[in-house]
Formats: C-alpha cells, sequence, structure tokens
C-alpha cells in the first residue's frame, strides 16, 4: 500500500487509520508488516521532454482529431513509423524493437530526437482536416 502523506505547519503527519486497517484486514491477526517513510524528491524534466509531452504531441493529437487519452498509444505508433521497426514473424510490433526516445536511458541520441520531434511538428502542419502550426518552446 502506498500513500501519500503531508506534513502540516506543526510538522506533523496525520493519516486515515481506517484506510490502513482495511488494507491490512485480508492477512491473518499477527501479521508483521514493513512500515516506510520516504522524503518525496521533486522530479526534475528534461525541458524537450516537457515541451514534446505538454505541446507537441496535444497539437498533433488536435490536429489528427484522436482524444488525449491516446497520447501514449499515438506516441508509441509515431515511433514505429518514424524509426521503420518492423513486426515480427506473428506481426507484433515488440517494445524491444522500439527505440526509446525520452527516457531515463533513451536508445536515441540527441540530434535523433530532434528530428522524430521536427517529423511530427511537420505532420502536424501537415494534416489535410485540420493543420496545427507547433509553437516554440516559451509561445505558449
Amino acid at each position: 500500500m502506498k500513500s501519500k502523506l503531508v506534513s502540516d505547519s506543526n510538522r506533523q503527519i496525520s493519516f486515515n487509520m481506517d484506510a490502513i486497517n482495511a488494507y491490512t484486514s485480508k492477512w491473518v491477526p499477527g501479521t508483521a508488516f514493513d512500515f516506510e517513510l520516504v522524503c518525496r524528491m521533486k522530479k526534475t524534466s528534461d525541458p524537450q521532454r516537457r515541451w514534446y509531452w505538454s505541446t507537441v504531441l496535444p497539437c498533433f493529437l488536435d490536429a489528427y482529431w484522436y482524444e488525449r487519452d491516446e497520447a501514449d498509444i499515438v506516441h508509441r505508433h509515431l515511433k514505429i513509423l518514424f524509426f521503420g521497426v518492423q513486426p515480427d514473424s506473428h506481426g507484433i510490433y515488440r517494445d524491444k524493437d522500439i527505440p526509446s526516445v525520452f527516457s531515463n536511458s533513451p536508445t536515441v541520441g540527441p540530434e535523433e530526437r530532434k528530428r522524430f520531434i521536427d517529423a511530427v511538428i511537420r505532420k502536424c502542419a501537415q494534416s489535410p482536416d485540420n493543420p496545427i502550426m507547433v509553437p516554440e518552446p516559451g509561445e505558449r
């Protein structure tokens, strides 16, 4: 069970014991549990990754009439098309064959990542029904 806690102005943490008791009720009485309290660290994002996911990809979704919750699958298919990934003998595109563009350990370099983003931007402008110009970082 994971839970997010925040300390108040007196540096006191309050939590919902009813939720904890409901969670632990599925085990037999007397079961031992480990409890770990870890300070949450702020995650820093690559500015190019942040711009792609917050501006470029939503513009692409709008240009081609996709729903916003389809962003992950559309991003996957864009990588398949851009990098020319071939399906296996069963016709399935395996994740091990699809390059990683924005992960913590990407399999493509920064130049290839920029070319990928530029290709997505060009496709936004080439939409036959709803062409959209993607704003540059900081313009929006």
